[in-house]
Formats: C-alpha cells, structure tokens, sequence
C-alpha cells in the first residue's frame, strides 16, 4: 500500500517537472513564431480591428493606411514566395519544425481520408491559400475603414515614415532574414528582392488608398 503511493506521489513529481519545460517550449515557439512577418501583420491588422470596434472608432488614416498597406503587401508577397519555395514548405522536415500548432490541428483534421504525402501538400497549399485570402479580404474591406477615418493632410509622409521604421525593425533588429533562410532556404539576394517586392507593393497601395480617401460621394 505504502509503495503504490510512493510511486503515485513520484509520478505526480515528473509530471510537475515536465510542465515547466513544456511551457517554456511553448513561450518559446510562440515567441519565433512573432518573428515571422506574416504573424507580425496579422497581429497588427487584429489589434488595429479590435481597438475600431471596442475601444474607439476614431482612427487617423495614415494608421489605416500604413495597417493595411503592410498586412496586404506582405501577405500577398510571401504567398508567392511560398509558391516558389512549395518543394520545401510540403516536405515533412518544414512541417514538423515550422508549422504553427493551429495548422498543424486543421491538415490533423484530415488524417483520416489522406495519406502522409497528401496531408503535407494540403499543409502547404493551404499555407498559400490562407496568405492570399487574407490580403484579398484586407484589400476588399479597407476601403471601408479608409471612409471612417479622421482625415489629416500629411497622410502619405507619416505613412512612409512608419514604413521605413518597420523595415528597419525587421532587417536590423528583428533579424527577420536568418528566419526565412534557415526555415525556407531563402538566400540574401531573394530576401532583398522580398523587400523591394514589398515597398513597392505597399508605395502603389498608398496612392490607391489616397484616391479612395478623396473620392466625392455620391
């Protein structure tokens, strides 16, 4: 009797050990997770929605602006890369270490009806499909927020200005680079041309933000 508690109170002492470490797995996964660019807008975009609608609805354009613009420029310009980069993101070594926990549960959802092979490439055209509907859906309702915007005159500048400051966070302090190299092999010069993908997506946003604020109504 004596010894079945014993080896329940050391089972109980293993289980509290493994939860530290298990949550610290955890944080830290989440953690990486924010580095990536992706995960970076999405979080934006979301605190910027929740802020419209719970806390105050007044919003300056050029947050609207630099919000969207980033969120659509980057979603729609990485889900090109990662159709470049398909071969890598369908293989088993980049689902098993670089999927999120989220998708992993939805392509689990499917276990049943595909075979190994056939859930990876649902994992990765699912990747695609999700990057794209997002900036899609991004550019269709923006318009909307643009309308109910509290307008300023120096939109464009303070727009650019938050752009620059962003950019410069993800290259020199976020590191964002060895992120994208280590997990889809993409090498410097494809990372450049990322960014200048990006910037110049994000420029042709600001001007077709700037005719819609001006629009006359009807």
């Amino acid at each position: 009797m004596n010894t079945n508690i014993i080896k329940e109170e050391v089972k109980e002492e293993v289980k509290e050990e493994a939860n530290p470490i298990k949550k610290k797995q955890t944080n830290k996964s989440f953690l990486k997770s924010k580095k990536l660019l992706c995960d970076q807008v999405v979080t934006i975009i979301f605190v910027l929605l929740f802020y419209i609608y719970f806390l105050n609805n007044n919003v300056y354009d050029f947050v609207i602006y630099f919000c969207f613009g980033i969120t659509i420029s980057i979603m729609f310009n990485v889900s090109l890369v990662l159709v470049k980069k398909f071969n890598i993101i369908a293989s088993k070594k980049f689902y098993d270490k670089y999927t999120p926990s989220i998708k992993k549960s939805i392509v689990k959802g499917f276990n049943n009806y595909l075979n190994e092979e056939l859930m990876l490439l649902f994992g990765a055209v699912y990747s695609i499909i999700a990057h794209l509907i997002f900036s899609i859906l991004a550019f269709i309702y923006v318009k909307k927020y643009i309308k109910n915007s509290v307008k300023t005159n120096i939109t464009i500048l303070i727009s650019v200005i938050l752009y620059v400051a962003y950019v410069y966070y993800i290259i020199y302090i976020n590191d964002t680079f060895k992120i994208y190299n280590k997990s889809i092999e993409l090498p410097k010069t494809e990372f450049n041309t990322l960014i200048i993908s990006i910037t110049l997506f994000y420029f042709g946003l600001l001007y077709y933000f700037e005719t819609i604020k001006n629009e006359r109504p009807i």
